[in-house]
């Protein structure tokens, strides 16, 4: 499910949890890539089915990255 994303397959459901709340304070459309990520599409396939540039999703993974490093450093 979550195998090219490493940050969401390391997560503990805590985390996943915790991230939740704070992905769903970001734009609609990064929440629209984030579930494409989770359905285990790569960057170029998300692109393609939003028609937009593989850098914009790059700096949505950066984002989602950012909020999952968020809550560990929390936990840690």
């Amino acid at each position: 499910m979550h195998g090219k994303y490493h940050f969401l397959a390391q997560a503990t459901p805590e985390e996943h949890e915790a991230a939740e709340q704070l992905i769903k304070e970001l734009s609609v459309f990064d929440q629209q890539v984030m579930e494409l990520f989770r359905d285990g599409l790569g960057q170029t396939e998300i692109a393609e089915a939003l028609g937009m540039r593989v850098r914009d999703v790059a700096a949505v993974s950066t984002r989602v990255k950012a909020i999952y490093r968020q809550v560990r450093s929390v936990r840690d």
